[in-house]
């Protein structure tokens, strides 16, 4: 018995890569990851800028040069002036 959360695979035995996500509103947009430096952060920052292009963006912070990209901006929540 599967429980909510599983994964459902297609007739091949597949899972698919990411869930089905919802739809978002026009007005909901643009979207803005935070923490994409992690694992679920890049993630989720994929799987969403993938559904919605240039309407989502990833925040990164200032000292982690290596994650660059599109979508990608670099600044610290914590800082009151950025």
């Amino acid at each position: 018995m599967s429980r909510p959360n599983d994964f459902v695979p297609d007739d091949l035995g597949r899972r698919p890569e990411f869930p089905e996500l919802p739809s978002i509103a026009a007005e909901r947009l643009p979207l803005l990851v935070t923490g994409i430096a992690g694992v679920a952060g890049y993630q989720a920052f994929l799987a969403l800028r993938a559904r919605y292009g240039t309407a989502v963006f990833g925040q990164r912070r200032r000292d982690n040069r290596r994650l660059t990209g599109p979508g990608v901006l670099a600044f610290d929540l914590e800082d009151p002036v950025a």
